[in-house]
Parts: structure tokens; sequence; C-alpha cells
């Protein structure tokens, strides 16, 4: 078996979360990590070897902002390991896990993380070491405060991705989100269905990388 760690992948759902950094980019405190990739300022250095599928996707800019965002995970089933996952590998600053739920069996049939011995402790507090092994450069941890407003406005955050949350649950935490400049992602899965709802604020502005040019016609 290869020892050779997985190269990030564009994915749909770490896109996303790549459109809302680079609307919103978070301005926390620079680290050792940070200044190996970085994160402040123009002396940012990409690791191009890690990330050269999504850096033809995105650029560098995309990419540098995607580096300074802090991301707060609900949910840890099926869906949300998988957006973690991924989000992990895409290079973002930070990402905090928020699912004390205890782990049921029916889990180990979605979330690969998950073995039956699992089963009864809190999804986060299992997950959180295997998926830190994912990036160098990416600080993951457990978030056990209560998601609320108090979390919400104290700026730990600059993107909250929503999963396994009711309807009225998602609308209150979209609204929270709202209220602080937050970039908001709820997403689900119901058997063969999905959905994703996506607020990135009132008045977002997307950079585009520019296209190349094409020979005249002769």
């Amino acid at each position: 078996m290869s020892d050779a760690k997985p190269k990030a992948s564009p994915s749909p759902l770490a896109a996303l979360v790549g459109v809302a950094a680079t609307v919103s980019a978070a301005g926390a405190g620079k680290s050792d990590k940070d200044e190996k990739m970085g994160v402040a300022g123009n002396s940012k250095k990409i690791d191009e070897n890690l990330y050269s599928r999504q850096l033809y996707v995105f650029g560098h800019e995309a990419q540098k902002r995607l580096g300074e965002s802090n991301v707060l995970l609900l949910g840890l089933t099926g869906l949300g390991i998988e957006i973690a996952k991924n989000v992990i590998l895409a290079g973002v600053k930070s990402v905090g896990l928020c699912d004390p739920n205890p782990a049921q069996l029916t889990d180990l049939a979605s979330q690969f993380y998950l073995k039956e011995s699992d089963v009864g402790k809190a999804r986060a507090d299992v997950c959180v070491a295997q998926l830190a092994t994912l990036n160098e450069y990416v600080h993951v941890s457990v978030v056990k405060s209560a998601v609320d407003e108090k979390l919400i406005a104290s700026g730990a955050f600059s993107v909250v991705v929503a999963t396994d949350r009711t309807y009225s649950e998602q609308i209150a935490l979209n609204d929270l989100c709202r209220k602080y400049g937050v970039k908001f992602i709820g997403a689900d899965v119901r058997g063969v269905l999905t959905y994703t709802f996506v607020d990135l604020g009132p008045v977002c502005s997307l950079p585009s990388p520019p296209l190349p040019s094409l020979p005249s016609p002769p």
C-alpha cells in the first residue's frame, strides 16, 4: 500500500466552500503553517504540488482566499464526513467539527471513518484525528460550544456548512449568519434525493480567471 497522501481535487461541495471563501476571507492571525502557506499578505506561497488540480480550476487568487477561510461544519453523518474530507483536502485554513450526537449502527453504511466499536461515541470526537491527517496545513478541531448567536457573532468562522438539520433549524442558522456577515451553506440527503442552499450575503462578486485567448479564424 502506498503512503502517498491524496491530492486535492475540486469536488462540487469543496468548490461551494471555495466560492464562499473567495467572496469573504477570514482575517485571523498567523501561525507557522500560515507562513509556509503564506496565508497573510503578498508573501503567500501555495503548495503547487498538493493543490495542482484545483489551481487549474480555481486559480491562485481563489486558492489563496480559500486558505484564509475558517469553516464550521455541522453534522458528521455520511454527507457531513464527505464534505469535511473534501474541504480539508481543498486547503481551507481551519475546520471546526460540530456533532456531539452518538454514532448509530446505521451510520456505518455511509460514514467511512466510523467502525462498530465507535457506536455510542460522539461522531466529531471519533473522526477529528483521522480528518486532521488529510492535510497538514489545515487545523481541524472539535467545536464543543453551542452553535448560537454568540458563536456566529464571534467571527471565529467565515463559512458555516449545516447538514442533518431540520428546515426550521437551517432557517434560524441562516438568519444568524446573514446578520453577522457569515456565509451559509445548507445541504442534506434524503434517500436518492439531495439539496444544497447557498447564501453568500445580499451582494457577492465572484472573480473569474481570465479566459485563454483563442487564435483568430483564418
